[in-house]
C-alpha cells in the first residue's frame, strides 16, 4: 500500500532530504486521518455548559482543553492540505491523497486517472516533503 519512492536521493536533487526524516515527516502525514478522526469526536464531546473545577493548584477548564487540542490538531491539518497545494495546485488532490493514504503511483494513475507521468508526479511529491521538512523546521521551538 506504500507509495513506492526511494527514501535516499541524491544530495544533488533539488527536494533532498535525508531518508530518516523523509520517513519522519512521511508518519506524520499519515496521522491525518487519526487527526480528522479525533477532531470530530473531540467536537462532538465538547459540552459548551461544562464549568472549569477547581483543583488545589489550579482550575481545570475540560471545554477550554478540548477547543486546544481541536485547534491543535486543526492547525496540523491544514499544514498538510496548504503545503500539498503549495507543491504542485494541479495535482493537489492525488498528491493529498498519497501522503495521507500512502497509495502508490500506480493506484492514482489507474484507479483514480491521475493526469500525469511518474516522473512528473514523483517530482512534485519530493517536493511536498521538501517544503514539510523546510516548514517543521522554521516553526521549530527551542526550550
Amino acid at each position: 500500500m506504500g507509495t513506492d519512492v526511494r527514501a535516499t536521493i541524491s544530495k544533488k536533487n533539488l527536494y533532498y532530504i535525508s531518508k530518516h526524516r523523509f520517513y519522519e515527516l512521511k508518519h506524520y502525514c499519515l496521522q491525518y486521518n487519526e487527526w480528522k478522526k479525533l477532531k470530530r469526536d473531540l467536537e462532538d464531546s465538547l459540552i459548551s455548559s461544562s464549568k472549569g473545577v477547581r483543583t488545589d493548584l489550579e482550575w481545570i477548564d475540560p471545554t477550554g482543553n478540548i477547543a486546544v487540542k481541536i485547534h491543535d490538531l486543526s492547525l496540523k491539518m491544514k499544514e498538510i492540505e496548504d503545503l500539498v497545494c503549495m507543491a504542485d495546485k494541479e495535482l493537489s488532490k492525488y498528491l493529498f491523497i498519497a501522503v495521507t493514504e500512502g497509495v502508490s503511483y500506480t493506484y492514482l494513475k489507474t484507479v483514480l486517472n491521475m493526469p500525469c507521468s511518474k516522473e512528473y508526479f514523483y517530482k512534485q511529491y519530493r517536493k511536498f516533503w521538501w517544503l514539510l521538512s523546510n516548514d517543521k523546521t522554521r516553526n521549530l521551538h527551542v526550550f
